[in-house]
């Protein structure tokens, strides 16, 4: 009983720990300046001017409803062939994610300041383990293949790591086969959670992978976190992500 008690009060105190750290990047990490030496970039064989990227951004903060726009007409032109004939319903669920207080974005753009790419990223506790989750990543046609996904993904793991999370996950579509062969490049493995990984043989009834690169208390990212208790299960309660709409 004795013991009982004393890991339940390690557990509960790990949970509290878990909350305050997402709590603290939320309300005191400025990611412009944790961010600032990726603020220009120059792409791999492209021309021209460097590309300028502008950090920690909220809705609103986007820049007003033409700068919107072009984040959400990116959004579906990348989006919309993966979903087919669901994207009638997920155009609702997405704008109401982008808009979303808890939403950050980091933009970039080029040429005539132009929208190439961006990243929808937000600080939660997921299933106890506290992580910059890649809400979307989102990378024009014309600038794929010359590091700016890349750079952005280094952008979501620098801020986990100033932050003191304890890693980054995302959802992939399984039909989106590029996006996930890139994410297997920066050595993002099924998460503990995947529900591929966890039931092999129901594998056909999920068109989502869910993937993670963790550090930190998690210890292996194939293996369930210690438990997390009290605090940090009231705000995955809160914020619980509906993984089937989030896929990159």
């Amino acid at each position: 009983g004795k013991d009982r008690k004393e890991r339940r009060r390690a557990e509960a105190a790990a949970a509290i720990a878990v909350e305050g750290r997402v709590r603290g990047a939320r309300d005191g990490l400025d990611a412009a300046q944790a961010l600032a030496p990726f603020a220009r970039f120059r792409r791999a064989g492209a021309q021209g001017e460097p590309l300028r990227l502008e950090f920690g951004l909220d809705w609103a903060g986007l820049g007003g409803a033409g700068a919107q726009g072009e984040v959400t007409e990116l959004l579906e032109s990348n989006m919309a062939p993966h979903y087919g004939d669901g994207w009638d319903t997920q155009r609702a669920q997405k704008a109401a994610e982008s808009r979303d207080a808890e939403a950050r974005y980091i933009t970039v753009r080029g040429d005539a300041d132009a929208l190439v790419g961006f990243l929808h990223y937000r600080f939660l506790v997921e299933e106890g383990v506290d992580v910059v989750y890649v809400y979307e990543l989102q990378v024009g046609a014309g600038a794929r293949g010359q590091g700016v996904g890349k750079l952005l993904m280094m952008c979501a793991e620098l801020l986990a790591r100033k932050a003191g999370l304890q890693g980054v996950m995302l959802t992939v579509h399984k039909s989106n086969t590029v996006a996930a062969g890139f994410y297997a490049k920066l050595k993002y493995v099924p998460a503990w959670i995947d529900p591929t990984a966890m039931s092999p043989l129901d594998a056909d009834e999920y068109d989502y992978r869910i993937l993670c690169k963790l550090w930190g208390e998690t210890g292996s990212a194939k293996a369930p976190p210690k438990k997390a208790l009290g605090a940090s299960n009231t705000l995955a309660a809160q914020e619980k992500l509906h993984r089937k709409h989030n896929c990159t």
